[in-house]
């Protein structure tokens, strides 16, 4: 990451200073010069804890924190050098944009380059279309609104997005676009209250907006430029500060302890929200008050070493776990060994991209503004751009795979409600259906199957991460709050609330979910207390639930999730048609049967002390799609994708084994 530049030992250079590799020179407009090995150390603290997140390393939950304390020394270590440059008369805005460009751009073309090229053997078509816009926004310093617009940081898909981490990259030049003129505009004594004012306007803006637009508070430069702002506000208190400082020491060293114990357990799961701030806070005071241990010494020195190729090893670091993720294929994260590799890759590319690329254009930014230079830079950026979308162009799949693995939400996606249950035409087959379908997404992913074959008509009652279970919920906060559960356990009673009102016509309920991501959790039950999740808890709502539906005058039958070991059926069959390179799953793509059946052991011994107690028939895909004796579950069949995902029928896969099965006259039979 940039982090403003190597200020004083990048730019001081220019003015005869001479500074060691490793020593970090700042010098404010009114006071002496420093060495700031403490600084570098810092970068190289941060970046470790980045690439340690990104690793999936033990012990360090929140070493994305790295980040916040990256923007809070570009703050300070670039307002320190226009500080000095505009109140020596020194400054001007094209030299300063200049040094920026060639200080980041050699490194950065590079590093994208070469990822244009992994592309092509590791990203998926819709995964290409994706990086090409990533390209795109990186070379233009709008990745952070791309990125925005594809999807949020902390999700799943952000894990196979090559060039995920430039959205930092144009944060900063942003805020480069701003600050000069702030500074420049301002008179010297309004510069401190007017910068301070902002800052806080931006840490409001951020703490107001980051519950109901968490991806845009993340991502966009009005609710992050605080970060930055805080390392401008600590450079101007610096050089109104005297040495005096030192005797407050007590309170780096409090600093640094804040933030170490911050990158191991993080006190909140919204970010940013008061974990960044305390690590900003924390990031200005040892900018501030220097503990003089961090300036010298084997550690500082090798820490610092780091610092110098911290912006290198930003870089390359995170493409390559993306492009790993991507190609692992397995049910859990990637073995140990295979991201230490990664992690041990990333230093040793870093340190190329450095000594080769980054030390040598570095100083060619220091010289004069010549056209030559200047062409390159506009040909080397258009170069890119067209050479990501050629490769997308020709990388195109005659076969549509985003459309053969849709999202299956079942008759339409206005039937995955998010709040209570309403009858919508859209979801139901006739306005008179015969056979309501009620469950979470395993209850989505029936619905083309069924609606493809000759039927009484049919109704959806669904939405996700929400099976039928009566006053019972699921309970996994921050995302399934508690709050969440209670709209859980309303839209279910609102499904048989209407079960009795307006679907009196209807007189079979099939109940479909995995059931397995309540066992081993937490419920919530309609009193509001939390509980277990044990087989009791569920099994007792699901009976609930079942006298319920027969009260109302239905017959009910149990429809039980497909075979699957938590890996991604449909990536896996996409990647190896298309000869993706791939890693962790299984030959052909298959489930094993013995691993999917060891899997779900405690959701089948559940259902069968329901089926006893309930007198209920439950119907399961496993003789349709195994064969024991070979131990195998096939996830493909007449050349369709059976599955979408992990667990999910894909939409021609439902409606091949509603075929296949009978499943609406199944289900008919064996309701009761």
């Amino acid at each position: 990451m940039n982090s403003g530049e190597n200020v004083g030992q990048r730019e001081s250079a220019m003015a005869g200073k001479q500074t060691s590799d490793t020593a970090w020179a700042t010098q404010s407009a009114t006071s002496p010069r420093v060495d700031r090995l403490d600084i570098q150390l810092l970068r190289g603290l941060a970046v470790l804890l980045v690439l340690a997140h990104h690793a999936k390393m033990p012990l360090l939950h929140g070493g994305y924190l790295g980040v916040d304390i990256f923007f809070v020394i570009s703050g300070y270590l670039i307002t320190t050098l226009l500080v000095r440059d505009i109140d020596s008369g020194t400054f001007s805005f094209v030299r300063f944009y200049w040094r920026r460009a060639w200080r980041l751009l050699p490194a950065l073309y590079v590093t994208l380059a070469v990822c244009i090229a992994l592309a092509v053997i590791f990203l998926r078509s819709v995964e290409m279309r994706d990086f090409a816009k990533q390209v795109i926004g990186a070379v233009t310093f709008t990745g952070n609104v791309a990125l925005w617009l594809q999807t949020g940081y902390f999700e799943q898909a952000a894990e196979l997005k090559p060039l995920l981490h430039v959205w930092s990259l144009s944060i900063e030049e942003q805020y480069y676009l701003l600050i000069p003129a702030a500074i420049v505009l301002l008179p010297k004594r309004l510069r401190l209250g007017v910068l301070c004012v902002a800052t806080l306007l931006s840490v409001g803006l951020c703490f107001y907006l980051i519950g109901s637009k968490p991806g845009a508070t993340f991502y966009l430069l009005p609710t992050r430029a605080w970060e930055l702002g805080i390392g401008t506000v600590t450079a101007l208190l610096a050089s109104r500060m005297s040495s005096g400082m030192q005797r407050f020491k007590f309170i780096g060293w409090l600093a640094l302890a804040a933030i170490v114990s911050l990158a191991i357990q993080p006190i909140s799961k919204i970010h940013p929200g008061i974990d960044a701030l305390v690590c900003c806070l924390c990031a200005a005071a040892l900018l501030l008050i220097p503990v003089a241990p961090l300036n010298n010494g084997a550690f500082a020195r090798a820490m610092a070493f780091v610092g110098d190729r911290s912006y290198s090893l930003y870089l390359v670091h995170w493409p390559i776990f993306a492009f790993l993720n991507g190609a692992n294929l397995a049910a859990d994260d990637m073995p140990w060994t295979i991201r230490l590799a990664a992690a041990s890759a990333s230093l040793v590319l870093a340190w190329m991209l450095h000594r080769w690329v980054e030390t040598p254009c570095r100083h060619v930014g220091h010289h004069d503004i010549r056209w030559p230079k200047v062409m390159w830079l506009i040909v080397a950026s258009g170069g890119l751009v067209c050479a990501v979308l050629l490769v997308q162009k020709t990388t195109v799949s005659g076969v549509d795979y985003e459309q053969r693995l849709r999202s299956n939400r079942g008759l339409d996606a206005s039937c995955a409600h998010e709040a209570n249950f309403v009858r919508l035409d859209a979801c139901q087959t006739s306005p008179a259906p015969q056979i309501v379908v009620w469950g979470d997404s395993f209850a989505m992913h029936l619905m083309p199957g069924l609606a493809a074959l000759p039927n009484r008509g049919l109704a959806q009652a669904s939405r996700d991460t929400c099976p039928a279970l009566l006053d019972t919920a699921l309970y996994a906060p921050p995302k399934f709050s508690e709050s969440w559960a209670k709209t859980c356990i309303k839209f279910n009673e609102s499904v048989l609330s209407t079960l009795t009102r307006d679907f009196a016509q209807a007189d079979v309920v099939a109940l479909s979910s995995p059931y397995l991501y309540l066992l081993g959790g937490q419920l919530v039950t309609a009193s509001g207390s939390v509980v277990d999740g044990t087989a009791d808890a569920v099994g007792n709502a699901l009976i609930k639930t079942i006298a319920a539906v027969r009260a109302a005058g239905k017959r009910v039958v149990l429809v039980s999730a497909p075979p699957s070991t938590g890996f991604d059926m449909g990536l896996c069959n996409e990647r190896m048609e298309t000869g993706k390179f791939s890693f962790g799953g299984s030959a052909g793509c298959g489930v094993a049967y013995d691993a999917y059946r060891a899997r779900y052991a405690a959701v089948w011994q559940m259902l069968s002390d329901v089926k006893a107690k309930a007198n209920v028939d439950i119907i399961s895909f496993d003789e349709m799609l195994c064969d024991v004796k070979v131990n195998n579950c096939i996830t493909t069949q007449d050349g369709i994708f059976i599955y979408r995902d992990h667990g999910h029928f894909s939409i021609e896969g439902s409606q091949l084994l509603g075929r296949k099965m009978q499943l609406v006259e199944l289900i008919e039979r064996l309701a009761r």
